[in-house]
């Protein structure tokens, strides 16, 4: 990793599954039991043990007949085409809002009368009967009773009356209040994010467990280049090699809002011309047939369906379209690397990441993400460390790991040429009371040498699946795990770090010695007495359009790094240096002395 360009692009570090971490994850699943399918490569020294600060396991309020279920029909019949693990999330997600709303009622008094139970529950079965007159829906249904050994009382008594049971309680709640709560600003409303993490804590569900649950889908692969063209009509899919070469997506997913509007457009018309559902596995063979169909036509729309099944045909080979088996779960029970072999990251490691994560970093980030950023990295890079060392026997040699060594202590001399870099980094040595030495080995080589196994990985195909993937669930919950590194902590850290940001906005507004934009974001006063801006993002936001453009100018004209704590001071000194009695070189002047305070 060139440790000069590390931190140059933002938020772009984060092209992660969660990525899309980014997610992490607002809507994270509840779930009562632990993945025990294997995991996509082989993993002889990740083992499972209770996780540490789980709560007392009681007896799982969810009916384990809905979780199949659910799981079943997320993979066939959910509009968006996505990958086994992605459905097993959609499904427990969805069982923990239904579970969590019946539980909070239930505590007052507020459940379904045995009337309107046995009414519903004979209205779904006469529906159910009609549905079933469909051939394909027919045969599909019967195949599920098969697979998940479960009969049609059950399909009915599990699954759809749960479903219209939530239906009914929610809307009948929002409609005559009963069991609304005021949210603090005279609304009523219904404490959902609060009732669910009680209900989290209520059947012992620990937040590693759940990050762990929510990284089981597969990684985003890197997009190849270029990237072919397939269709006339352009599209938002990306595409990667496979193990042989072959093409695949680089997500496993088959999203239809990824098709141009003249695809989608034709399979919208095909739905209703032939009274289909949303393009699914359940009905993926139906709508090819018919593409199939008009492609052998000559008119306009055959170049569309011949567009449409070049994609069709790479979905079906590279998507898994058959569920197999239910996934089974088990929450107090988390995957870990073996501890006695255990390489761990260094808390010095860490100190640096963060602090250069937040100076370096373009954008400007606060000090809790930096911090989570850091502790984010720490587990990425570890992870791989023991992942490959602990069940494949891969580490660097010392002859590589010294030449890595020399090249990263060359390149720090170089950067050491510019005298801002130089001051920085004497900076944080006299910050951390390190030696450059240190800086090196516990922080550039570290880079270096993960940059170093991930290439060979790749290039090797060590540890990977058919499609260049491991699971990155089971590696950062494994480390996480073995190194006490808990995401509890983190959010922990997060909260305390976030909290001590919050500066209130002065009211009134104080007059500025610089025009605003037109829709200018407010002003407070930090503990030093000092102006800053109130969530803080980017300088562009609070500049007018003349204002940002004096800027462009200045950062093409002067070769200046992007704006970032580290590189702030080099834009004051440069602007400094130019004509006083310019207008716009004292606004950015101000402007920047301020956002100094702010960041």
């Amino acid at each position: 990793m060139n440790n000069n360009d590390l931190f140059s692009k933002g938020t772009s570090k984060r092209n992660k599954p969660f990525i899309y971490m980014g997610v992490i994850v607002v809507c994270i699943v509840l779930v009562t039991l632990t993945i025990t399918r294997q995991s996509q490569v082989v993993k002889q020294n990740i083992e499972s043990e209770p996780t540490k600060d789980a709560q007392p396991v009681v007896e799982n309020p969810i009916s384990e007949i809905y979780l199949n279920i659910a799981q079943y029909e997320y993979f066939y019949r959910n509009w968006v085409i996505e990958s086994k693990e992605s459905a097993t999330f959609n499904a427990l997600s969805q069982g923990i809002r239904m579970y969590s709303l019946f539980d909070y009622l239930k505590q007052q008094g507020i459940e379904l009368s045995s009337e309107k139970e046995q009414l519903q529950r004979k209205l779904i079965a006469e529906q159910l009967s009609y549905d079933l007159q469909d051939p394909q829906f027919k045969a599909y249904f019967d195949t599920m009773l098969a697979k998940l050994k479960i009969k049609e009382q059950d399909y009915i008594d599990h699954y759809l009356f749960i479903d219209k049971k939530y239906e009914i309680l929610e809307r009948e709640m929002f409609e005559t209040g009963k069991g609304l709560t005021d949210d603090g600003s005279g609304f009523m409303s219904y404490p959902s994010g609060e009732q669910e993490e009680k209900f989290k804590n209520k059947v012992g569900i620990s937040i590693d467990y759940l990050e762990y649950l929510v990284l089981q889908k597969p990684i985003r692969l890197q997009p190849m280049e270029p990237q072919p063209a397939l269709m006339s009509g352009g599209h938002r899919f990306e595409f990667a090699r496979g193990k042989n070469g072959e093409l695949i997506f680089t997500t496993e997913e088959f999203p239809p809002m990824n098709f141009p509007d003249a695809q989608r457009d034709l399979l919208l018309e095909l739905k209703y011309q032939h009274s289909l559902t949303d393009l699914s596995r359940y009905n993926y063979k139906q709508y090819q047939e018919l593409l199939e169909q008009i492609a052998e036509t000559n008119d306009q729309q055959s170049v569309i369906a011949k567009d449409i099944l070049v994609l069709f045909d790479i979905a079906h080979d590279i998507l898994e379209m058959d569920f197999g088996q239910p996934v089974t779960y088990h929450f107090d029970e988390i995957p870990t690397f073996d501890k006695n072999t255990l390489r761990k990251h260094k808390e010095i490691t860490l100190k640096i990441y963060e602090h250069e994560y937040l100076f370096r970093t373009e954008g400007i980030p606060q000090q809790f993400y930096a911090y989570r950023m850091a502790n984010e990295q720490m587990v990425e890079i570890y992870g791989l460390f023991n992942y490959l060392e602990q069940n494949f026997d891969v580490t660097l040699d010392e002859e590589t790991v010294d030449a890595l060594r020399v090249k990263a202590n060359e390149t720090l001399q170089q950067q050491m040429q510019n005298a801002y870099f130089k001051k920085y980094i004497e900076a944080l040595l006299t910050k951390f009371d390190i030696t450059i030495d240190t800086y090196i080995d516990d922080y550039l080589l570290v880079l270096a040498e993960y940059e170093t196994l991930k290439e060979k990985m790749y290039e090797q195909h060590i540890g990977l699946d058919i499609k260049g993937r491991y699971n990155i669930g089971e590696v950062y919950a494994s480390y996480r795990n073995a190194a006490n590194f808990s995401w509890k902590e983190l959010y922990s850290t997060m909260d305390t770090l976030n909290n001590a940001e919050l500066i209130e906005a002065l009211d009134p507004q104080p007059e500025l010695p610089f025009d605003l934009p037109e829709y200018p974001l407010q002003v407070g006063i930090n503990a030093k007495g000092d102006y800053v801006f109130i969530g803080v993002d980017t300088l562009e936001m609070w500049l007018t359009e003349q204002q940002l453009q004096f800027l462009k100018e200045l950062v093409t004209n002067n070769s200046l790094p992007p704006l970032s704590r580290y590189s702030i001071q080099q834009y004051q000194d440069v602007l400094k240096q130019m004509d006083p009695n310019n207008t716009m070189r004292n606004q950015l002047i101000e402007i920047l002395g301020i956002y100094s305070n702010s960041i």
